[in-house]
């Protein structure tokens, strides 16, 4: 994290630590004559170089240099969906804007909070264990209109005040992205703290506070917020969500989930390229629908080892099928399976051999090589899945937190729920979907009509050209214009802030959801 090194000055005083927040003028620019370029400017390498000369030949005047601008993507390690969200921003961000951008992906709650509240992942964890505590503390207060005034947020906000205050305000930031719910709020009454102290609007705040939801069909309240500057959401269901819970609808963005780089695409693989694919990876090339990718989570959480053999042995019934389990972190199941003798067909000479892998870093092959899904309900999965084609069959889900899934992979007719409490009814729906290609390529074509395979770029750009004032190709321009268009553009979008917050009324009234508003940021 880069602080300033040299306070900053006024006419009259110096600034406080925080005072970047109030700028009124571009942060990134540094000015130099075309004479002294190579002997005075510091890593040249990463900033934007504008033209020393015009079309025509002629000397341009000052060379402008763009800073970086910096991101700081947040989340917590409570499950593993907010950290390949956070991931895969980051990869959007660097693949579109390169050196235009410098982000850095913080653990939030381990960063900026106290104990007990910095040991959250920990605290997961063992709740993980618990689905009936869970659930309780994800219902206790969907009740309520707004998160922020809840008990809970109340007492979490009291608590940690002080640290996130401390935390934020010597950064030097253009950014923040959320991927976590219980962080936005934090962050913006953190900002509207440091307002307070310093006798400055919190509209004048220059650091841009952006949520990006990584529940797929359903979501609690505390993912909303409307004092937050834009919201992403992967689905119709959780954009009515949103509304419901007063976010003015030309901050909500539907834009998909954000994946890894590998589900950037979601162009059908050629049958002849799908077989080649199935070789390089160590499983038999067939021309029939026959694998099968059985995925027990990052953290290897769920009954695996039993939906594993079962859907092995039945397959070994029907004399055709292959199998591939991706254990996660489960060690202990990856053992298990890679060491317990398979039985062979009793006639004919076809063996079955299930492909035992642990964590793998390739999983969109494997999901492109497989012709159905079986997993927990998470989001990640299910988007990955859907990308891919995957009809998914779904075996267990976090109380509360996963349950909207289910309803929106059955509803949609995009595979179906088989608790692993019954492993064999899971391995009998997989005999039957096999036995059915018609069935399974439906399932298949409605998955994909579900995907978004462009969501993390289409966040980063959104975001980048939004908010930062960033394009993919940039113009060149004289360091003069540069700062003359830089700025009107500021003042244009600050005019607009202001009269969308007035309008709001800040997001202190209930809101009443109607069916007009900005029809494009729901396409």
């Amino acid at each position: 994290m880069e602080q300033r090194s040299e306070p900053r000055t006024s006419d009259s005083k110096q600034e406080s630590s925080f005072a970047f927040f109030f700028d009124t003028e571009p942060r990134t620019i540094q000015e130099q004559s075309v004479e002294e370029e190579d002997e005075e400017v510091p890593n040249a390498e990463s900033a934007l170089r504008v033209q020393s000369s015009s079309e025509d030949g002629h000397e341009a005047g000052p060379v402008a240099y763009q800073l970086p601008r910096k991101i700081h993507i947040y989340f917590s390690d409570t499950g593993g969906g907010h950290r390949a969200s956070a991931l895969a921003l980051e990869a959007a961000l660097e693949k579109q804007y390169g050196s235009q951008v410098s982000v850095e992906l913080i653990d939030f709650f381990r960063a900026a909070m106290p104990w007990p509240l910095s040991q959250a992942p920990e605290t997961y964890q063992t709740l993980g264990n618990f689905p009936s505590v869970y659930k309780r503390a994800w219902d206790y207060d969907q009740d309520s209109e707004k998160w922020q005034d809840t008990t809970s947020y109340q007492w979490m906000w009291s608590y940690s005040k002080e640290h996130i205050v401390k935390y934020l305000q010597p950064l030097d930031l253009d950014l923040v992205i959320s991927v976590h719910p219980l962080i936005h709020h934090l962050v913006i009454e953190a900002l509207e703290e440091i307002s307070r102290g310093s006798d400055v609007p919190r509209e004048d705040i220059r650091l841009p506070v952006v949520t990006v939801v990584t529940d797929l069909g359903s979501a609690h309240l505390s993912w909303f917020d409307p004092r937050v500057d834009l919201l992403f959401v992967p689905s119709q269901e959780i954009y009515q969500l949103a509304i419901k819970h007063c976010v003015p609808k030309g901050k909500i963005n539907l834009s998909g989930l954000p994946l890894r780089e590998g589900f950037w695409s979601a162009d059908p693989i050629r049958p002849e390229e799908k077989k080649r694919l199935q070789e390089q990876l160590g499983l038999r090339p067939t021309e029939r629908p026959e694998v099968v990718l059985l995925m027990g989570g990052g953290e290897g959480f769920g009954r695996l080892n039993d939906v594993a053999c079962a859907i092995g042995d039945t397959l070994i019934g029907l004399g055709y099928g292959q199998l591939v389990v991706v254990c996660g972190r489960n060690e202990e199941a990856r053992k298990f399976l890679s060491e317990r003798k398979w039985m062979s067909r009793q006639l004919g000479e076809w063996l079955f051999e299930p492909l035992i892998l642990g964590f793998v870093k390739n999983i969109d092959e494997y999901m492109t090589a497989a012709d159905c899904l079986v997993t927990k309900a998470g989001p990640g999965s299910i988007a990955e899945g859907m990308i891919k084609g995957l009809p998914c069959l779904l075996t267990a889900f976090v109380p509360g937190q996963e349950e909207g899934n289910i309803g929106y992979v059955t509803e949609n007719d995009a595979g179906a729920y088989v608790s692993d409490e019954e492993p064999e009814q899971i391995a009998e729906t997989i005999a039957d979907w096999l036995a059915d290609p018609e069935r399974l390529q439906t399932m298949s074509e409605n998955a994909r009509r579900l995907a978004k395979p462009d969501a993390a770029l289409q966040i980063a750009r959104r975001i980048c050209d939004g908010l930062l004032d960033l394009g993919v190709e940039l113009k060149e321009v004289k360091a003069s214009d540069f700062q003359s268009s830089n700025r009107e553009k500021l003042l244009e979008r600050k005019e607009k802030r202001q009269a969308r917050r007035r309008a709001d009324g800040e997001g202190n009234k209930v809101c009443e959801p109607d069916d007009q508003g900005d029809t494009d940021s729901a396409s």
